[in-house]
């Protein structure tokens, strides 16, 4: 069952019953007003067993180490039109089912290497629109699985030679 609360005014990720949401699969929150998703836990989503969440709002600044360490069958994250200006790995820590990431619409011109080191399981990996001006060797470590990465709309000046030298899965 999903859940659309998209474009509304929350100021945080909503405390649910999840006594009555047990069948809440799908859960779109982007367009609020959220700043932060905290450590260790996105408040309101314990017990819950979601494969699909959709984030993002210009106000969403910071997303704290472990945010969804408490949706590990998460397989569906979408992260978009944030103010994020970077990521760190310990951001995706906890998600060992994820096999779809999108982080789009973002200004977020250098990925640090490893980023995604604990992503060993996504298959499709979307980084549309981030002003990407730089791809590193180490950019793609620990994505075993992927076999769609997508670097539209960018601006790429450079791509280093092996970038994409360990990922055997890639679908050409």
């Amino acid at each position: 069952m999903p859940l659309n609360l998209q474009d509304n005014l929350l100021p945080a990720i909503p405390i649910f019953d999840t006594s009555d949401l047990r069948s809440l699969r799908e859960l779109y929150l982007s367009g609020n007003k959220v700043l932060h998703i905290l450590s260790n836990k996105i408040l309101g989503l314990e017990g819950l067993t979601l494969s699909l969440l959709k984030i993002g709002n210009k106000e969403l600044t910071t997303i704290e180490p472990r945010a969804f360490n408490n949706q590990p069958q998460l397989r569906t994250l979408i992260i978009g039109h944030t103010s994020l200006i970077q990521l760190s790995s310990e951001m995706f820590e906890g998600l060992e089912s994820l096999k779809y990431l999108n982080i789009y619409g973002n200004s977020i011109p250098v990925w640090k290497d490893g980023v995604f080191r604990s992503l060993s399981m996504v298959t499709r990996l979307s980084l549309v629109n981030n002003s990407i001006s730089a791809v590193s060797p180490g950019a793609f470590q620990g994505l075993n699985k992927l076999t769609i990465p997508n670097l539209d709309e960018n601006n790429l000046r450079t791509f280093v030679v092996g970038v994409f030298a360990d990922l055997s899965n890639l679908e050409t």
